[in-house]
């Protein structure tokens, strides 16, 4: 379910940041900021939407809540390897990161700020 893009002057430059939660207001918040940088988004809800949306589109960085209808976070990244290993990933939660290993990680809530500095941070410009 992709957003309408901004223009591609902005930070982004047009690269494809999937987003994963099963909350539409989360989605749909953090998808604007990203839009109005200049970033494509997709979004799911939950594990089965991100794997159809992964498989019909390129992924630059993965965007996913750890906890998820049909599986956490850890689950679904690995699944995404097999069809998009190069793409990044940032986690959110509203949990303790001690749970998220060696991802970046978000703590909800966040600001606009937090989440555009944790998206360059893994997408370096291309």
């Amino acid at each position: 379910m992709p957003l309408p893009t901004a223009p591609a002057a902005s930070a982004g430059l047009a690269q494809t940041v999937l987003v994963i939660d099963d909350e539409a207001m989360v989605r749909r918040v953090v998808g604007r900021v990203l839009v109005r940088r200049g970033y494509r988004v997709l979004e799911g809800a939950n594990v089965d939407d991100a794997l159809r949306v992964a498989a019909e589109h390129p992924i630059d960085l993965v965007l996913s809540d750890m906890i998820l209808p049909g599986g956490d976070g850890h689950h679904l990244v690995a699944a995404l390897r097999d069809l998009r290993p190069d793409a990044a990933v940032v986690f959110m939660s509203g949990h303790a990161p001690e749970a998220v290993a060696a991802a970046p990680f978000l703590r909800k809530p966040f600001a606009a700020e937090e989440l555009l500095a944790a998206v360059r941070t893994a997408l370096p410009l291309p």
